[in-house]
C-alpha cells in the first residue's frame, strides 16, 4: 500500500492485487492441513484444531478486508511522497526489471557491465573482532 501513489481505493486495490492472492493461499493451505485434526478424539487436538482454525480465519478476515478497507479510508502518505518531502529522490518503481524483449533496465544506482548485469558498485566493510 505504502509503496505505490495514487487515491486511497486505488493504493488498496493494487495492494490486494500483488499480495492479496499470497494471503490468499497460505490461509486455505494451512486450513487444508489441519483438516486431519477435523476426526480427532482428544480434547487437546480438537481445541488445537479449532484455535487455529479460527485464528487462520481472522487473520485472512483481517489482512483482506479490514485492512484494506482502513488504509484507503485513513490514507497514509506513500514512501515516494515521504521520500520527497523530505528531500531525497523518490524510487521508481520497475528500474532494473527485465523488459519485456529480455534485456534488463539499467538502474539508477548503477549500470550494465559487458555481460548486461548491472553493477552496483558498491563496497562492503567487514568488521574483524
Amino acid at each position: 500500500f505504502l509503496a505505490h501513489d495514487g487515491t486511497g481505493d486505488e493504493r488498496a486495490r493494487r495492494a490486494l492485487v500483488e499480495i492479496g492472492r499470497s494471503v490468499f493461499n497460505g490461509a486455505i493451505s494451512t486450513m487444508i492441513v489441519l483438516i486431519p485434526l477435523v476426526n480427532a478424539k482428544t480434547y487437546v487436538f480438537q481445541v488445537f484444531f479449532r484455535t487455529f482454525m479460527a485464528i487462520i480465519g481472522y487473520s485472512a478476515f483481517n489482512g483482506l478486508v479490514v485492512l484494506p478497507v482502513l488504509l484507503s479510508l485513513i490514507q497514509p502518505s506513500s514512501y515516494n511522497s515521504l521520500r520527497s518531502s523530505i528531500g531525497i529522490d523518490p524510487i521508481l518503481r520497475g528500474e532494473g526489471e527485465p523488459s519485456l524483449d529480455g534485456e534488463a533496465k539499467p538502474t539508477r544506482y548503477g549500470e550494465k557491465d559487458a555481460d548486461g548485469l548491472v553493477s552496483m558498485n558498491t563496497t562492503m566493510e567487514v568488521a574483524h573482532m
